[in-house]
Parts: C-alpha cells; structure tokens; sequence
C-alpha cells in the first residue's frame, strides 16, 4: 500500500485534496480529519515543546494512529490534513516510501482565511484558545520572549504559526527529494497552471492524469462563513510589516509578496 500524507499549515486545501483522491480515484482511499487526529495534533506540539517524551508520543502515534492505518487494505492511502506535521516523519521510519506531499499557501491568504474560519466556526475558536497546545507557543520554542509573546496578537501569531510549520517541514522532510513533492494552493486554485501540477503530483504518487479530473478543483469548497479580515490588499502597513517580519524568508523563497502595492505598503513603516 502507497501512504502519502499531505501537511502543511491549515487552510491549504488539504480538505478539497482529500475529497479528490477519495473521489476521484479507484483503490484509493483520501482522508481528511478523524478524532484521533486531534490527539495527535496536540501531542505533536506537546513533544516538541518537551512537555511530552518521545517514548510516549511515539508510544501513541504507533497504538491510536498507524495502527487504524495497518487496517487499511486499499492501493492508496492519502490523509491530508494540517496535523500530521510531526507525526508523518515518524511514519516514515514506520513503512517504506511514504510519499509526503507539502502543501503551502501564501501567508498573506492563509492568515485571511484561517483567521475568518477561526472566527466563524465556535469548535475552531474553543480550541484555539481553551485546548492546551492546539497551537505551538513560540516563547515555548524559544523564538520569543514570554512577553513578546504574550503581547503578539492573533494576526501575529497566525503568521508565526505558518512560518513555523513550513519551516518545520522542510526541515524534516525535504532532503528525501525521492519523497519530498511541494504543491501551491494558488496553483491548484489556477485553472491555467492546474493541469501541470495535478500531472505532476499523480506521477510522483504513482496515479494516472486525466483531464477529466481538472474539473474537480473549480468548485470553492470548505469555504470560510465569517469575513472578519479582508484580503492583504485591505490591511494596515503595519499589518503588512508584521507579516514580512515573520515570514519574509519563507515569502521570498516561494516566491510570495513581489507585488508592487505590497511592497509600497512595507515602505510606508520602515
């Protein structure tokens, strides 16, 4: 059985590309969030913020979480989520060739939609502030002070959570160039550079291309209900230099935040 896991940050289309295998495809299985999955994410940011050893966590993930997936019986197996970001390289010491696939938006889109879903959805507001480790603190990684921290606001900490996490994953997974694919969300959203993309993931899985599956992607899906924030183009310059603070390394190597209107907003704050 082939397992790839996409991760990434939240709100990367991981929901519409499980559907997609899970429709699309024979002998594939996509999956999207089960319970378990919430424990996993929350112990994932426990074990790397030491508060959980990795005995125990890998105790867990092997007990609640690879053991679901050895019932598995398909071809294919996808599970695309913005959890198994920690857990997947364990898998990958667990079954040969897992296949990761790193899903990755744009901070500036990411932070609107993320923050409007959290704002709209109450089980993704409870958890973002009454679930313990829901989400990494960064004074807890030591990439902040307690009082930087604490004086960041969600805005804020949205982009460092995106920082974070693509960081993460590179680190952990890129240099497996065999089993290492990067997949844009504006490039799947683009109905002109969607045809190259799909044919590229499906050969580095090993499914075939079809351009009847184009169509799939056309559909806005898991859309956010609330519009709290507006899209980049809306946003103070001070927002504007908060995102660049955290994310400019990041932005500039996936190519992010060239526009000119962006780089006028930064100008007006430095």
């Amino acid at each position: 059985m082939t397992k790839v896991f996409i991760i990434g940050a939240h709100r990367t289309g991981t929901k519409t590309l499980a559907g997609f295998f899970d429709e699309c495809f024979e002998s594939t299985k996509g999956i999207h969030q089960y319970d378990t999955l919430r424990f996993v994410n929350v112990f994932s940011n426990m074990h790397i913020s030491k508060k959980l050893p990795q005995s125990f966590f890998h105790l867990f993930l092997r007990k609640f979480w690879l053991n679901k997936i050895d019932r598995e019986t398909i071809q294919y197996y996808v599970e695309s989520n913005g959890f198994n970001y920690i857990a997947a390289n364990y898998a990958k010491t667990y079954y040969p060739n897992v296949k990761i696939i790193h899903a990755i938006r744009d901070p500036r889109g990411f932070i609107t939609s993320y923050y409007n879903w959290v704002g709209g959805k109450t089980s993704s507001s409870f958890a973002k502030k009454i679930i313990p480790y829901w989400n990494i603190s960064g004074s807890e990684l030591g990439h902040f002070s307690k009082e930087e921290w604490a004086n960041m606001d969600t805005f804020q900490r949205f982009a460092y959570y995106w920082n974070f996490k693509n960081e993460m994953i590179e680190e952990l997974y890129a240099d497996d160039t065999d089993n290492y694919f990067i997949l844009k969300f504006e490039n799947l959203i683009n109905q002109k550079k969607r045809p190259i993309l799909l044919q590229n993931m499906l050969s580095y899985i090993g499914l075939h291309y079809n351009d009847n599956l184009l169509t799939y992607f056309d559909k806005k899906q898991n859309q956010s209900k609330q519009k709290i924030l507006g899209k980049w183009q809306t946003w103070t310059p001070e927002q504007c230099k908060q995102v660049h603070d955290i994310c400019h390394v990041l932005m500039k190597k996936y190519n992010y935040g060239n526009e000119p209107e962006w780089l006028e907003k930064l100008e007006h704050v430095r």
